[in-house]
């Protein structure tokens, strides 16, 4: 068998320069780093070539920090931004997120108490209708109908209202053409009927005025021999011809846009007047004896002027009721009715006028 020899390393010869000799440079042990790291490997000595002698530079290994309890690794991404270590959703994968529908607020300085009618035309704010929340008022559609109800709320495209037969209902903003605030029609606390019915209350009140004129005319002729008889029938017909005409005016004019003809209407008001004084003054001289008041046509006299003021305040209502059909038709347009319009712009060129430039604008 081979013995094996020891392996002896030759020692390191001095080398000497100008400068001359240098002590040989102690190895001193690197101290050892606390928190799990091992020691670091020993310094090797190198000879330069000038003779002096300078510790190798052996690069250290770094250890991976251990990130802390409880923290989500950190991975760089091709782009170059960190990503988290936990799984992230992938874009296509989100949910969309849902239009937010911005409802206009009620306002806290609504008013208070009885109210009175305001009319208020298509386009409306939001300022108008954060004071119409909670109100009982009327509202116009471009349809042409015509619904009471207790506005709820109001969004950027659609009105909530509450109407007191049907319930909550719906309608597109763009729709609402008008609203009326305490407006006649939508009065619940008045027993008068939310219709108008001018025409047949004019035909019906003229002709029991008429009636009276012809009674009147009959009694001064003599064909009532009893006096009581024309009583019976006259009477009635006066205290009920020219004011059923006036109350079928009445139902069209509570639109406090519609104002009728003034004058008609006072006017027959006083020829009602006139004949009910009239036909009282008859009543006295024949029925309580006042020879005095006995003259011969007063009955006449009273049955012409109620059926004169009849017939005026029928002109009023149907004229009143001409002008109610026109304002509900303007309450039903839309805000962006076409219309046409005429523009005249002046051409200069220079400083100076040259002519007038004419534009007709619109949809037809």
């Amino acid at each position: 068998m081979d013995s094996t020899e020891p392996l002896v390393l030759p020692a390191t010869p001095e080398v000497s320069g100008s400068v001359g000799s240098q002590p040989a440079v102690a190895k001193t042990p690197t101290p050892e780093v606390s928190g799990g790291v091992g020691p670091q490997p020993a310094t090797a000595v190198t000879a330069t070539p000038e003779g002096v002698s300078m510790p190798a530079e052996t690069p250290a290994e770094t250890p991976a920090e251990t990130p802390p309890t409880g923290t989500t690794p950190t991975v760089a991404t091709s782009a170059g931004t960190p990503a988290t270590g936990s799984a992230q959703p992938m874009a296509a994968s989100r949910p969309r997120s849902q239009p937010v529908v911005r409802e206009v607020q009620a306002s806290s300085s609504r008013r208070k108490g009885k109210r009175a009618p305001r009319y208020h035309r298509a386009p409306m704010n939001d300022a108008l209708w954060s004071t119409l929340i909670g109100e009982h008022v009327l509202m116009v559609l471009n349809t042409g109908y015509r619904v009471c109800g207790t506005i709820r709320g109001v969004t950027k495209d659609v009105v909530n209202y509450e109407d007191s037969d049907v319930g909550a209902r719906s309608a597109a903003r763009y729709m609402v053409t008008a609203v009326h605030e305490a407006s006649w029609e939508c009065d619940r606390d008045s027993s008068i009927p939310k219709v108008e019915w001018a025409r047949p209350g004019t035909a019906t009140g003229l002709t029991i005025a008429g009636a009276g004129l012809v009674f009147g005319v009959l009694q001064d002729v003599g064909v009532f021999r009893r006096t009581s008889s024309y009583a019976v029938l006259a009477f009635p017909t006066l205290l009920f011809g020219a004011p059923v005409v006036g109350i079928a005016g009445r139902s069209t004019a509570r639109d406090l846009r519609v104002r009728g003809v003034p004058w008609a209407r006072t006017t027959g008001w006083v020829a009602f007047g006139g004949g009910t004084v009239a036909t009282v003054l008859w009543g006295l001289g024949h029925l309580a004896g006042v020879e005095a008041l006995q003259k011969p046509g007063l009955s006449s006299l009273g049955g012409g002027l109620g059926f004169v003021g009849a017939g005026l305040l029928g002109f009023d209502a149907l004229r009143s009721r001409k002008e109610m059909l026109k304002v509900r038709r303007f309450d039903a347009q839309p805000a962006s009715a076409a219309r046409l319009r005429l523009s005249l712009s002046p051409l200069a060129i220079g400083g100076s006028v040259h002519g007038v430039g004419i534009g007709l604008g619109g949809r037809l």
